[in-house]
């Protein structure tokens, strides 16, 4: 479909304004047939035109508006290109007589866009793209069939491959039309649907998976809105390996174990989780909550003659941490041979589609196989359905043979992860969620099982700051974060975490207005980033976030720090660009994390009509 440079934009980016303002626009007007078009008024998708009937003479006729798309204002849109024609019936003009019309700009779909990209690369159109930084909207007014005026309202931005690996980058790969908001009724099924996502453009981690699985984004429109903005307001993103953030993703999409996946609005304000020990340390602080919604299995504690799927073995859906393995290793914590080594820099995060538990004729587990679903791996990286543990066993600690001396054979060393261990998802009432159609029994083959438990284990102890995560969840769930606002604003309760339920619904106010969120404790994380969503309606643009690690109940204004928030208006060959309010907003802290236990949204010039606040997402560093 021509060269995918081209830009296929969403009319949300059209001048790039905040949808809570209706602003008056200048857009270029043509006269043909002795009618006039000038465009007054955008407020959000809504657009009011005036058509000037500039002849002098009488006219009744249909007047129809169409939209489509153009290189510029000296052509108008092709057939090809058009995604709106709206009647409104018949009206009659006397001369210098004047129509208001109002109606909503959708989004263009991708024929018409691909049809746009398409003819703006073939030769014999014969179009030559003077300002290929902008592109517009032409509007037509059709009076009577056969009276034509235009407008153009311009695009931004015109350049089409933003922040080097947008999705209209020429090299980007868009995964065979993979849909970019996954659904299904099991975990599985979301992840099935992001199979054969990969990296790709120039950029490291860069492509699909960074503004899908690391950015959480739903739409391919919604991820170029992304990159625009993250490339043109100096937005830092950060990219690293998405193994994890794939988990993550998943599982917000799939809505387990909590209805925003793997955030639970007392310790965890966020659905992301970025490493693999976060991982780990996620399930193991939950399985110390009361009614705690994960379950941790150390590799250690996988045993065939107890083996129960969900309770002390993993599941079809669990959580599979591995790392390197060196059974040479003495581990001076555990005080046994074998050591999981550089933890931190060779492990990686998978997960099981489907598991077989294959039984001796007397009915008991003989071993178990996996089939595994993951993020970036393979080259290049991608999201993947094709590994396998042919024995669970074989693959965690226990299978390794050899004891600190040298005694592992040549084949076994090959073998450089292996699993630490499972994280269980649970519902509510404690019992493990997962697929029974995806557990499989059949019964064992000669030679099926070959792995033999060589030795025994002591388990992982829990990571260090469990104890921590866990007292600050606890004190969260008995109190609750205290949320305080002067002038005082009722109903603000808990967090906003995306959830309709959770939204805060701000009033106007037309005075300096403060809201504190005291999390009681300073939070054992270090903190990074406030990401704040705001609702299509807008957001108000002199807005600030302000931070405190003072651990104490009401610190002074003089505690708190400013959190370095993106521009909010640049100019660009297309105009004035305002941030859209449908990407999400980042509040910078110190780089490398900061101890935060206040976070204050201060608005000095009040609260502008319809404030939403959707999401408030605390990133860890």
């Amino acid at each position: 479909m021509g060269n995918r440079r081209a830009f296929r934009r969403v009319l949300s980016i059209i001048a790039a304004l905040a949808a809570s303002l209706c602003v008056g626009l200048a857009a270029e007007a043509l006269t043909d047939f002795d009618l006039d078009i000038e465009l007054i008024d955008r407020c959000g998708s809504a657009i009011t035109v005036v058509v000037v009937n500039d002849s002098g003479i009488y006219f009744t006729g249909e007047i129809v508006i169409t939209a489509g798309l153009a290189y510029n204002t000296s052509w108008v849109p092709e057939w090809a290109t058009i995604f709106l024609e709206q009647s409104f019936g018949v009206l009659t003009f006397e001369p210098q007589d004047i129509a208001i019309l109002t109606f909503v700009l959708p989004d263009p779909p991708l024929v018409q866009l691909d049809a746009f990209v398409e003819r703006r690369d073939v030769v014999w159109t014969g179009y030559e793209d003077f300002d290929p930084l902008c592109d517009y909207v032409g509007l037509d007014v059709i009076a009577g069939g056969r009276e034509h005026a235009f407008a153009f309202l311009p695009l931004w931005p015109g350049v089409a491959c933003c922040n080097g690996d947008g999705p209209f980058c020429e090299d980007f790969d868009d995964a065979l039309g993979r849909p970019w908001d996954p659904t299904g009724g099991t975990i599985q099924e979301i992840a099935d649907c992001t199979v054969g996502i990969a990296v790709s453009t120039e950029k490291k981690h860069g492509g699909r998976p960074y503004y899908q699985m690391m950015l959480g984004t739903n739409s391919r429109e919604l991820a170029q809105l992304t990159a625009c903005h993250f490339g043109a307001f100096g937005v830092e993103d950060n990219r690293r390996n998405w193994c994890s953030e794939t988990i993550s993703y998943w599982h917000r999409e799939a809505g387990i174990p909590y209805a925003r996946g793997l955030r639970n609005d007392t310790w965890l304000l966020d659905w992301q989780i970025d490493s693999c020990g976060k991982l780990r340390r996620f399930y193991q602080t939950e399985e110390l909550l009361p009614s705690g919604r994960g379950r941790w299995i150390d590799g250690a504690e996988l045993d065939y003659e107890d083996f129960q799927p969900g309770v002390n073995a993993p599941c079809p859906g669990a959580y599979v941490l591995i790392a390197r393995y060196d059974p040479e290793e003495y581990d001076t914590t555990l005080e046994q041979c074998g050591s999981f080594v550089e933890f931190n820099e060779s492990s990686h995060s998978q997960m099981i589609d489907t598991m077989t538990i294959y039984r001796n004729p007397d009915g008991s587990v003989a071993c178990a196989s996996a089939t595994l679903l993951e993020g970036n791996s393979g080259s290049p990286a991608r999201v993947r359905d094709d590994g396998e543990y042919a024995d669970l066993l074989c693959a965690t600690a226990l299978g390794a043979s050899g004891a600190c001396d040298n005694a592992n054979s040549d084949e076994e060393r090959k073998l450089k992860k292996r699993i630490v261990g499972f994280g269980i998802d649970l519902d509510e009432d404690g019992n493990p969620i997962y697929d029974k159609s995806r557990l499989l029994y059949e019964d064992v083959q000669p030679g099926q099982c070959p792995c033999v438990q060589t030795k025994s284990r002591e388990p992982a102890k829990d990571d260090d700051d469990v104890p921590k995560l866990v007292a600050f969840a606890q004190d969260a769930m008995k109190h609750g974060f205290r949320i305080s606002s002067e002038p005082a604003i009722p109903g603000l309760t808990g967090i906003p975490s995306g959830l309709e339920s959770s939204h805060w619904e701000l009033p106007q106010t037309f005075e300096e207005t403060v809201i504190t969120i005291d999390l009681l404790n300073v939070h054992p994380y270090s903190i990074e980033t406030i990401m704040l969503q705001w609702g299509n309606q807008g957001f108000p643009t002199d807005f600030e976030v302000l931070w405190s690690g003072s651990d104490v109940a009401d610190p002074s204004d003089d505690a708190f720090q400013p959190a370095i928030l993106p521009w909010f208006l640049i100019s660009s060959d297309c105009g004035d660009v305002q941030w859209d309010p449908q990407v999400p907003i980042p509040a910078q802290l110190a780089k490398k994390g900061s101890d935060v236990r206040h976070i204050r949204l201060r608005f000095p010039s009040g609260i502008p009509h319809g404030m939403k606040l959707l999401e408030l997402r605390v990133l860890h560093d």
